[in-house]
């Protein structure tokens, strides 16, 4: 279904692309310019009229909703000696009452030309959907072209100048999209109507009338239902009443889909209210006829547009199910009603755009609509689904509490088995890792440098002077001083390959890697000066501080073992004590 919209989609929107093929380059390049008369246009004859009051014009413009006839002139330039033979058509000119075509040269009347939807068949030059009249200029001049143009209707210009192969192509092109616009709709409309029968849930009936009319109305747009039915008058024009039928039913759509009466009490008044006089409208335009219809036409719809605007905020508001789906496709008809119905009140521009705003406005809503439907169908069924696997996993959960109860019990003896195995191998007071885990670490570690042709640097660190500092401030200071020291040597030594130990009072065991003997003796020295730095008060230590002294075993040797490394940073530890203190003492053996 997704692909089969996104094919309509492409359609549909490279359509004015070819209708407008043939004003630009395939054959509308002759030399014309189109004038609008501003005198008076009750005249019929064309040799009454006053040449001073023609002013230049484009080739399309729209002159709004108005009873008076209109005068054209189009002055066609023949540059060569070549007999010339061309269509001059109105594109909309199967929404004017009566056009005459007046082709005049030299001053003379070579030919009149008689369309219009009141023109009977027989005397009309039966080409295509629009008012048409075929040129022929014989040699070099200026061929004037009049034409007197009445409608009921908003008083849409197009002219064409093309010749006979461009027009054909044109015809061609027009009738393919057109045709197959129509079947993509209806395909979309019976689709639905089909799930109807399924589920027998009344908004894909709205929705499938809603469709229906709206095609109609587009038919009646385009000047469609003339080319394949061959409507014409009031039979042709009362057509627009699907206009009405299009508002009451996406109303209808609108409440059912959206749920209105339960969610929105006082909007879903109104649109009934609003129902209520799209119905009078259909009505009136039986009684009234068509000039007077499609003159109340454009508030009736702006109506309608306004109320379903703030019913798709209020229902974005209200977080009900599938709203955004409504909202964007209601944003997107409005935006082209309003272009609609400016181009035809003669308000902007008049172009391939603004003229079939709408037409793809309605396309665009349908196919959203639709989507909204579909999105409606998947949610009921996951709703299904999810009732019948509410039911499976309360039977589950039932079969697999022991289970769960199971699972967790074993949880907490592994987490606690994890604790007790992080208490052995971690020391209590300070948090580091304590002697065990050095045994454990150290041949491993010194398989890696080996491995990588790296030093395993063996660092033993003693706190000066450290029982009198218990005897001087108490064993709790103590405590804190060895926490301290801790923590400066965590901070020296953040490599994800240094690790810190406590293997007893305050003996500290650093290993760590280094590329040379001199980087392990810099690691070393600079262990030393952060402690120094710290400035923790010992009034019995060196220069009053609580220093420490080091003993640094660069091992290069994988066949060194744990005994042995540590024997030497001893000796270097007692060499450093016996200088002094506060010193570092290397290995050079």
């Amino acid at each position: 279904m997704q692909l089969y919209i996104i094919f309509i989609l492409i359609f549909t929107a490279v359509f004015p692309a070819f209708a407008d093929v043939t004003a630009n380059g395939i054959s509308d390049r002759d030399d014309r310019t189109v004038y609008l008369y501003t005198g008076d246009a009750s005249v019929t004859d064309p040799f009454q009229l006053d040449a001073a009051r023609f002013k230049p014009m484009p080739d399309r413009f729209s002159l709004g909703y108005t009873r008076e006839p209109h005068w054209f002139k189009i002055s066609f330039k023949s540059e060569t000696d070549t007999p010339l033979k061309r269509f001059v058509s109105l594109e909309d000119g199967f929404m004017f009452d009566r056009v005459d075509f007046y082709q005049i040269r030299d001053g003379k009347l070579i030919k009149v030309t008689n369309d219009g939807v009141y023109v009977p068949a027989k005397v009309k030059e039966e080409y295509y959907h629009g008012a048409v009249s075929l040129l022929t200029a014989e040699g070099k001049g200026v061929t004037d072209i009049y034409v007197r143009a009445e409608t009921k209707t908003p008083c849409l210009i197009n002219l064409r100048i093309v010749d006979e192969t461009a027009f054909n192509h044109y015809n061609k092109l027009r009738m393919f999209f057109l045709s197959l616009l129509t079947g993509s709709m209806l395909a979309i409309a019976f689709y639905n109507l089909f799930i109807f029968f399924s589920l027998r849930s009344k908004e894909y009936v709205y929705y499938f009338i809603y469709v229906i009319s709206a095609l109609i109305f587009m038919q009646a747009q385009t000047g469609f239902v003339v080319d394949m039915y061959g409507m014409y008058g009031d039979t042709r024009t009362n057509l627009f009443i699907s206009v009405y039928l299009m508002s009451v039913f996406l109303l209808l759509f609108t409440q059912q889909v959206l749920e209105t009466k339960k969610h929105l009490p006082m909007l879903h008044k109104i649109f009934n209210a609003v129902i209520v006089i799209d119905v009078l409208g259909i009505l009136a335009a039986l009684v009234l006829g068509m000039k007077e219809t499609l003159f109340l036409q454009t508030p009736f719809v702006m109506l309608t547009s306004v109320v379903m605007a703030v019913l798709s905020v209020a229902a974005i508001i209200k977080r009900i199910h599938s709203a955004w789906y409504y909202f964007i496709a209601v944003g997107i008809s409005i935006v082209t009603i309003f272009i609609s119905s400016m181009m035809l009140m003669g308000r902007i521009e008049y172009t391939i755009f603004t003229r079939n705003a709408y037409f793809f406005g309605c396309v665009a809503e349908a196919v959203l609509l639709s989507w909204l439907l579909s999105y409606r169908i998947n949610s009921l069924r996951s709703q299904t689904i999810a009732a019948q696997q509410e039911l499976i996993d309360m039977k589950d959960r039932a079969n697999k509490q022991l289970e769960s109860l199971v699972y967790e019990r074993t949880k907490e003896l592994e987490v606690k088995n994890a604790e007790l195995e992080n208490l052995a191998v971690m020391d209590e007071l300070t948090g580091l890792y304590n002697r065990r885990f050095l045994l454990a670490t150290y041949d491993k570690k010194l398989k890696t440098c080996a491995d990588e042709g790296k030093y395993l640097v063996f660092i033993l660190l003693d706190v000066d002077f450290f029982k009198k500092y218990n005897d001087l401030y108490g064993h709790h200071k103590g405590d804190d001083a060895l926490k301290k020291v801790s923590g400066i040597l965590i901070h020296s030594f953040r490599r994800t390959s240094d690790h810190v130990f406590r293997i007893g009072g305050e003996e500290f065991v650093v290993l760590c890697t280094a590329d040379t003997q001199e980087e392990a003796s810099e690691l070393g020295e600079t262990l030393r000066r952060n402690i120094e730095a710290a400035d923790i008060e010992h009034k019995e230590g060196v220069d009053g501080k609580l220093t420490c002294s080091v003993g640094v075993y660069a091992v290069n040797d994988a066949e060194v073992n744990f005994s042995t490394a540590y024997r030497i940073a001893d000796q270097e530890l007692y060499e450093s004590k016996n200088g002094g203190r506060n010193m570092v003492s290397v290995f050079k053996g």
